[in-house]
């Protein structure tokens, strides 16, 4: 599945919306999280290493959680309403960018969340706010690379992914 974004044929964003993927929030979560794992793919097969006993590495290696160490990011409302811009939360929940950790690392990939996102799909009109939200997210967004979450992990909202 993962070779479909690379390939002369690639997955975008008007297929998924053919195929019923309605809010761009999705469609964009989607195609990160194929190339991230395009991206991974291509990492494991040009650095594999050839050894008789994989347990060698045990004694060297800790398994890492991503975003590790990192402050909890908040909730949308919150992070909207921090910036006076609370109104907004509808808009986005609609448009499909109603996690706040994805719309973080969205910032951070081919697909991020764009003043014309703001302006066309949200109706953000007042360009000192389209300025503010991408002002922050570009600010909130450092570090922040992957799409991946550990297994038990509870979102900005509150439920297990």
């Amino acid at each position: 599945m993962s070779s479909a974004v690379t390939s002369s044929m690639p997955i975008t964003e008007t297929i998924l919306a053919n195929i019923g993927i309605s809010k761009s929030g999705w469609r964009r979560r989607f195609l990160a999280s194929l190339d991230e794992e395009c991206r991974l793919a291509g990492k494991s097969t040009r650095r594999r290493i050839k050894q008789q006993d994989p347990s060698i590495w045990k004694c060297c290696v800790a398994p890492a959680q991503p975003n590790q160490g990192m402050i909890n990011v908040p909730c949308l409302r919150s992070w909207l309403e921090s910036l006076n811009l609370g109104e907004y939360f509808q808009a986005f929940v609609e448009a499909g960018y109603d996690d706040m950790d994805h719309n973080l690392v969205l910032m951070n990939t081919r697909w991020p969340i764009t003043e014309e996102i703001l302006m066309k799909e949200m109706s953000i009109q007042k360009p000192g706010h389209r300025h503010r939200v991408l002002s922050r997210l570009k600010e909130d967004s450092t570090g922040m690379e992957t799409m991946k979450r550990p297994s038990g992990w509870v979102s900005s909202r509150g439920r297990k992914d």
